[in-house]
């Protein structure tokens, strides 16, 4: 993550005992989570794994509202757990997420971390290194079938690592280098989408979905 995606993580941890804020975020996100379940198709019938939810998960508590599914947070860092419970549980929904401590590319949604297995998994802008996280999750057995992740817009892309396409790959080999704030390693293969949506979002203008059914 580059400053500026630091600097806003610095600034959530400081605030995040701020209801307001919270309710904010909620508010401002709602339209781009409700987009996102249209897009994978999510209902109360499936468990979802929220990669990278931050001390405040506003996007885990949006998808069980919105979605009536069960929703697992999951967040690197130790230090956001306490303050990401108790957001949550000023949002009513404690109760259908649970927040976990673990790494992307470790915790893949298959039900070897978790209670149980994920069908969709939902990766944050801020979460990272996102090739190897959605490469984790094609490879993975019995692992979500459907990964969602939010794409950074060019110019924030060194603020927030973008997972590579094959598009994005092929324009960069013609172009010579490789795209700036990517961490691809040459084992990945380039992923093909299987749809998107638009977002009107500063840092980010779509939210792309992968199968790996």
């Amino acid at each position: 993550m580059g400053r500026f995606g630091e600097t806003v993580a610095a600034l959530e941890k400081v605030f995040t005992d701020a209801p307001w804020l919270f309710e904010v975020y909620t508010r401002i996100y709602r339209s781009v989570v409700d987009r996102e379940i249209e897009l994978a198709g999510i209902d109360a019938n499936d468990r979802v794994l929220n990669v990278g939810c931050g001390a405040m998960p506003f996007t885990a508590a949006l998808l069980a509202k919105r979605s009536g599914a069960t929703v697992y947070a999951l967040d690197n860092d130790p230090s956001v757990v306490r303050e990401a419970r108790r957001n949550l549980a000023r949002a009513g929904v404690a109760d259908d997420v649970e927040v976990v401590v673990g790494d992307g590319r470790e915790v893949i949604g298959d039900g070897t971390h978790l209670p149980e297995p994920c069908s969709v998994a939902v990766v944050a802008l801020q979460a990272e290194p996102k090739d190897e996280i959605v490469e984790r999750y094609r490879r993975a057995q019995g692992g979500p079938s459907r990964v969602v992740v939010r794409q950074p817009r060019s110019v924030f892309s060194a603020d927030y690592d973008p997972v590579t396409t094959a598009q994005a790959a092929q324009d960069s080999a013609h172009d010579g280098g490789s795209s700036a704030g990517s961490t691809t390693s040459s084992r990945v293969i380039p992923a093909v989408p299987d749809g998107s949506v638009s977002h009107w979002m500063v840092t980010f203008g779509r939210s792309l979905l992968f199968r790996t059914d």
